[in-house]
């Protein structure tokens, strides 16, 4: 267990290192307090063994994974991430403290990077808030998480995922758990948000040898909580046609325009949403 006065003083020395960047809202970005992260920090080092063990951050724009990267030294770490400002931040630390860290540009609705699956004792990850995120996030830190039987013995990686309070979203989480057979240990109520007023939970995951993605591919639909919620949603034929799906839309539901097909080419069965946010 980490003392946690020591803690404290690593944590101010990084809050004078770390650059703040202004969240990237369309793709829901959250500022945690530092108060906040230095509780997260606390909680996972006092959960798992940092040393020794390879770790992912899915996403770490609130710095978590990379602060953990800086403070134990473990034997590899990952971010994962498409904001590529935190590139050059993880190579400025990369050089500084001389930490086993790497920035790896991936987009999460693309399938898990092969060379990367199968590879991790610890995954830290903060989804969209949306059922959707929750789905794909995990989904993904399924994939990457390694699982070895040997002689019979289980290694079980960890997941630590961090989400705010909004109805329906721990509901979900438990749902896809089960469904993807993962068992949620613990949770914690420590999250505090500095940009919107918001508070959230930490919850440890522990991934089993049968645990199973419930996306195993590419992820075509909407993601981040402004996509979820438009209306109507404009979904991409491969011929290039936008079609509006929704009540006030040209088609009302996705199922719909997969059997009707597209109107300028009549493709019928995969669509695209087409999200603002593109896919490199």
């Amino acid at each position: 267990m980490v003392e946690f006065r020591a803690l404290l003083e690593d944590m101010s020395r990084m809050q004078e290192i770390l650059p703040r960047l202004d969240p990237i809202l369309e793709i829901d970005q959250r500022s945690l307090t530092w108060e906040s992260l230095t509780r997260k920090a606390q909680i996972i080092l006092d959960e798992t063994p940092i040393q020794n063990i390879r770790l992912l951050a899915l996403g770490d724009f609130d710095m978590t994974g990379t602060i953990l990267s800086v403070l134990s030294n473990p034997k590899d770490a990952v971010v994962m991430d498409i904001d590529e400002r935190l590139a050059e931040t993880l190579f400025d630390l990369q050089m500084t403290f001389n930490t086993p860290i790497r920035f790896v540009y991936h987009d999460v609705r693309k399938k898990m990077i092969e060379v990367l699956s199968n590879q991790f004792d610890l995954i830290i990850t903060e989804p969209p808030p949306t059922k959707q995120g929750i789905t794909l996030f995990l989904s993904r830190a399924i994939n990457a998480a390694r699982r070895v039987l040997m002689s019979g013995n289980e290694h079980n990686p960890s997941i630590f995922l961090a989400l705010p309070k909004k109805d329906g979203l721990f509901e979900h989480l438990k749902t896809i758990a089960t469904q993807a057979h993962i068992t949620i240990q613990k949770q914690w109520e420590i999250i505090e948000y500095e940009t919107r007023q918001e508070k959230g939970y930490l919850f440890k995951l522990r991934v089993e040898n049968n645990s199973i993605p419930i996306i195993d591919s590419h992820y075509l639909g909407p993601l981040y909580a402004h996509e979820v919620v438009m209306e109507p949603q404009p979904w991409e034929c491969q011929c290039g046609n936008i079609i509006l799906v929704g009540k006030e839309g040209q088609v009302a539901s996705l199922s719909s325009l997969q059997e009707k097909g597209c109107p300028r080419c009549n493709h019928r069965g995969v669509f695209r949403f087409a999200s603002k946010i593109p896919i490199k």
